[in-house]
């Protein structure tokens, strides 16, 4: 286990299970000191319509360098919702941040924020596409869902469709070293987690079954779990696999207990259940 922090670069959101209030009490419970760094705060997330939003680009400004000068250092950072909302500052100030902490060697995780469903969550510019595509050459590793996927590569993100293998090796000639694309399977069929990792060609899938309703955050609570098995040392494919058994886990007991989808997931038996393998194989 490291005694490093890891560094959330995301949003803080008010009202609902995702992004940072998801992804904190996660890691900690798996046992990794957590730093955060917020680009924004929105009153609920995008699925409910008209919200608030403030964005913090002031605030990244000002703190990135004092943590440079103190010499912060992180076990990996993982960025999600980037504000692009206020402007594209952020892009800019990541993209001098994230190579200094790669070199001090830190593990880079980019989840590229931008949509669902086929389309980009609403009121966001198309000039996000763009920024997002400047940071996965310092990624360790990305994970969109496949819409984002889609955007990332030109594609048609309305157009259903099976997700080809060949959108993984296309992501990593863009930069990144490894891709998981989440929800990558037919509509009708099971949920698909494939995954590619560039340095030797390496390529996988996992499967388990579609389940409704549709949580809001299942992309920050797999996110969760795969940093911490990747950190623990878990090979690119276990981790997908530890990551896709949490969330299959947590969606059924939370089903079971007829939890409200804006609640988000149960989530005390899959960490139990995480902890308790991980516990044994040591």
């Amino acid at each position: 286990m490291t005694p490093w922090p890891v560094l959330l670069i995301n949003d803080y959101i008010e009202h609902g299970a995702s992004n940072m209030n998801v992804l904190e009490p996660i890691l900690r419970a798996l046992g990794y000191p957590v730093s955060g760094l917020l680009t924004a705060v929105m009153s609920h997330s995008f699925e409910y319509g008209d919200y608030d939003y403030f964005p913090l680009t002031e605030h990244l400004r000002r703190t990135l360098p004092l943590w440079e000068k103190q010499g912060f250092t992180f076990a990996a950072v993982a960025t999600g919702f980037i504000d692009s909302l206020g402007s594209l500052e952020q892009f800019a100030l990541l993209r001098g941040a994230l190579p200094k902490w790669r070199a001090q060697g830190s593990f880079i995780l980019v989840d590229p924020v931008m949509g669902d469903n086929g389309a980009l969550y609403p009121t966001l510019p198309r000039e996000l596409v763009t920024e997002m595509r400047t940071l996965l050459p310092v990624a360790d590793i990305i994970t969109p869902n496949w819409t984002e996927a889609a955007l990332l590569l030109g594609e048609d993100p309305a157009c259903e469709q099976d997700v080809s293998p060949q959108w993984l090796e296309r992501l990593c000639t863009l930069g990144t070293r490894a891709c998981v694309i989440t929800g990558a399977g037919n509509p009708d069929a099971n949920v698909g987690t494939i995954y590619y990792r560039s340095a030797d060609g390496h390529a996988g899938a996992v499967d388990f079954a579609r389940l409704a309703p549709n949580f809001s955050g299942s992309g920050d609570y797999f996110n969760a779990v795969l940093l911490a098995a990747l950190l623990r040392g878990e090979s690119l494919a276990q981790a997908v696999k530890t990551a896709a058994r949490f969330i299959e886990f947590a969606l059924r007991e939370t089903q079971a207990q007829k939890s409200n989808a804006g609640n988000g997931l149960v989530l005390r038996g899959a960490l139990q259940a995480t902890v308790k393998k991980w516990t044994a194989d040591e």
